[in-house]
Order: structure tokens, then C-alpha cells, then sequence
């Protein structure tokens, strides 16, 4: 099967008619119509500019090369995988990044990538990185969608399950400075109980086994977006 990638526009800034420059003094030629077409942020700034008779063709922004460029990549990847990092940390810059720039399918990417990454009972305790539950439960909205629900069930399982202690006593920490972890937790805490009561032995299994995990967290992940039906209306 033949798979579109588009990322040599990307890499030889053929064709570019934008630019990107990030707080690190990177500039990065892109394409109008590739940003348009993933992101909100980027159509509406250009279909503004139009509107205004404006031609801009640059445009500064607080992010850093690195991950702009990551993002980019799943601009231009066509129909292949998108080559996005795998550590929680970046995963979670990322998600938030692309929560700035409104790029909605990005989000959800993550959000599935994330969930599948934290579904096993011993995987859990990936999330027993400081920097990483700092930077998704400061951040309100990151705290509020599909990956913050999916991190704090894992923080949940690993505050619940004291089998690493320095790894609880970092959640249990942390809960104290962060009022949406610990809220987060409380909320897996009495849903996991509420459907658990029946049942002994590990609650974390037993709910598990009622998809529990699945359906919640289902219900709390970022909706896709109908961005790219604009461009049906081009061809």
C-alpha cells in the first residue's frame, strides 16, 4: 500500500510561503494550507489576515524548535505514523502545545497513545515522574482532559499501591502541592470503590475487569474535531 509523506516540504522548506519563529531563535518555513488544515489556531489567524487584506508571512511563538518541530511532523506525516517521543514528560509538553496552537486530532493521538501506555497494572508507575506530574496538574486544562484523567488513575494505582515506596511517598507529595491531582485521585478512589464493593482483593483488577478505567476515561477525551472536512471543500 503507497503512503503519503509529506515531511520533504517540511525538511527543504520547498514551496514555503510562512514562517515559524520560536523563542529559540529557530525559524521554520512551513505552508499555509498544511497548518490550516490541522490546526484552528493557524486557520483562523490566516482566514483573519485575509479578511483584513493582510499578507503576513511570519509569526513569532513561545515554543521551543524541538518541540514545534514534533508537532510539525504530524502536520506533514500524510498517512504515516507520526514520529513523536514516547517519555511522559514530552508527551505531555506536546499535548499541551498542541492545546495552544488547537490541534485537536494531535490531542487525541496523545490521549489513545497515553492510555494504551498506562493500561497495564505494572506500567502504571511510569508516571512517578516529578517534573512530568508537575507540568500536567499546573496546567488546567491538561489536568482537565483525557491525559490528565489516564495520569491520575496511574498516580491513583501507584499512591494505592505502595509496592515502590519513594515512587508513593512522590505521588502522595505532590498531592499535597496540587489540588487537581489529589482531586483527580479522589475521583478514581471513589469510583473504583463505588464499583468494587461487591468484590476482595486487589480493587484495582476487579474494577478493571469492569472496564471501570475504559469507560471513564472514554468519556472524558478530547472529541474530534471536524477541522480537516474544510478540506473537502478545496478539491
Amino acid at each position: 500500500m503507497v503512503q503519503d509523506d509529506h515531511r520533504w516540504l517540511l525538511t527543504t522548506g520547498r514551496f514555503s510561503d510562512f514562517l515559524i519563529c520560536c523563542e529559540d531563535f529557530v525559524d521554520l518555513n512551513v505552508h499555509k494550507l498544511i497548518l490550516s488544515l490541522h490546526s484552528d489556531y493557524f486557520a483562523q489567524r490566516f482566514q483573519d489576515e485575509s479578511v483584513k487584506g493582510s499578507n503576513a508571512c511570519i509569526i513569532s511563538l513561545d515554543v521551543e524548535a524541538r518541540d514545534m518541530n514534533i508537532l510539525l511532523d504530524f502536520f506533514y506525516r500524510g498517512t504515516t505514523p507520526w514520529k513523536r517521543p514516547d517519555d511522559m514528560f514530552s508527551l505531555a509538553r506536546l499535548w499541551i502545545l498542541a492545546d495552544k496552537l488547537k490541534v485537536t486530532n494531535a490531542k487525541i493521538d496523545i490521549e489513545e497513545h497515553v492510555k494504551s501506555k498506562l493500561e497495564q497494572f505494572d506500567k502504571k508507575w511510569l508516571i512517578a515522574d516529578e517534573d512530568m506530574l508537575n507540568l500536567v496538574f499546573s496546567h488546567k486544562a491538561c489536568a482537565e482532559s483525557g491525559l490528565g484523567y489516564v495520569v491520575g488513575e496511574a498516580a491513583w494505582t501507584v499512591l494505592a499501591n505502595p509496592k515502590i515506596p519513594k515512587d508513593t511517598e512522590l505521588v502522595k507529595k505532590l498531592s499535597q502541592e496540587h489540588n487537581n491531582l489529589a482531586n483527580m485521585m479522589l475521583f478514581w478512589s471513589s469510583h473504583y470503590m463505588r464499583s468494587c464493593e461487591q468484590y476482595t482483593g486487589n480493587v484495582w483488577r476487579n474494577a478493571k475487569g469492569q472496564g471501570v478505567r475504559d469507560n471513564l476515561i472514554s468519556e472524558k477525551m478530547t472529541k474530534p474535531s471536524d477541522i480537516m472536512t474544510r478540506y473537502e471543500t478545496f478539491i
